[in-house]
């Protein structure tokens, strides 16, 4: 392969060679490498192994099995761009990602898809869900917080005023859960959490935290089938007031987002049939998720047993991607076997 292509110049073969020998990705790689630098020191000419050679430092095997195109303006700066790969700098760092709603807040497909993707991606976030009607019947409020670190758990718990029944769920090993409850402490001052094993009989079933936080965000996608235009309201404030401080830590409450309105189909866990409904959607100017509101009336129910109009609510707020989160996992000597009498 060494010699079999022209790149320019004996300088450049010369460069590919030593971007070889200092990546060292591949042994073979580098002897490709050098054998392209020298040939293009003697004679200008350097094969598809300098090349090669001189991104093995950066991509390793993808360097040597993809497909190299050196585009336009990137010959004067030195950027390789490997097919459907980002852009690569001479000194082998990727360019930063700039989401959709920086650049064309009124995009709104590609907008949605960047935040769903961003969110899924998180290495740690916050959660809160609340659900309910004007008729009775509401989900009790989910806070969830997520960290891989040190290992990837995530924390799901529902509350009734200050007291939650929750679990700490473990990706990587669902053996390994633990229950929690919070309660008024016994001496009267505060809450307090007990951790425990076996939840005991009458429990709802465990489910999969991870696998029910991810269709609410995946409930975002329901914008891009809206059934009227999506309107782009601006950047302004995001609500931030009766956010429990567990899931807002140390983030600004004046949030701001950029604001999208209009209507889709939602199914509502506690209603039978999809309902048409009204939508708020809050993206941040990094592009993630922010806040999803959506507020439908069912057909042919329009009416509560007190004559108001019979309203569903679903509302989510979405809080520290990528931030420190403590999702609070205990030590061994923390976790009763089975759940303590309050």
């Amino acid at each position: 392969m060494v010699g079999a292509g022209s790149v320019g110049s004996g300088a450049a073969g010369a460069g590919a060679g030593a971007g070889a020998g200092a990546g060292g990705g591949l042994a073979s790689a580098g002897a490709m490498g050098a054998a392209g630098g020298a040939s293009g020191a003697a004679g200008g000419a350097a094969g598809v192994g300098g090349v090669i050679g001189a991104l093995s430092g950066v991509k390793g095997v993808v360097a040597v099995l993809g497909t190299l195109t050196l585009i336009g303006g990137g010959a004067a700066t030195g950027a390789w761009f490997l097919r459907d790969d980002a852009p690569v700098s001479e000194e082998g760092t990727e360019e930063p990602f700039t989401p959709t709603v920086a650049v064309d807040p009124e995009d709104v497909d590609a907008v949605v898809r960047d935040a769903v993707e961003l969110a899924l991606a998180a290495t740690s976030f916050t959660t809160y869900e609340f659900a309910y009607a004007n008729s009775g019947g509401d989900f009790l409020p989910t806070h969830y917080l997520y960290s891989e670190d040190p290992r990837p758990v995530i924390s799901r718990a529902r509350y009734l005023g200050p007291t939650g029944i929750g679990v700490l769920f473990p990706l990587e090993a669902a053996e390994d859960v633990v229950h929690f409850q919070d309660h008024p402490a016994t001496t009267g001052e505060g809450m307090e959490r007990v951790f425990y094993r076996d939840p005991g009989p009458g429990t709802d079933p465990l489910g999969d935290p991870r696998a029910e936080w991810e269709d609410l965000v995946r409930s975002v996608e329901g914008v891009l089938d809206a059934t009227t235009p999506v309107v782009y309201e601006g950047r302004g404030a995001v609500r931030t007031e009766f956010l429990p401080l567990e899931l807002l830590g140390d983030e600004d409450s004046d949030r701001v987002g950029h604001q999208y309105t209009g209507t889709l189909v939602q199914d509502f866990r506690f209603y039978d049939d999809p309902v048409e409904a009204g939508f708020d959607l809050w993206v941040t100017d990094e592009g993630y998720p922010s806040r999803f509101v959506v507020e439908g009336v069912p057909a042919g129910d329009p009416e509560t047993d007190s004559g108001d109009v019979h309203t569903l609510t679903l509302e989510v707020d979405f809080l520290r991607f990528n931030q420190s989160v403590d999702v609070g996992f205990p030590d061994e000597s923390e976790i009763h076997a089975t759940r303590p009498r309050p």
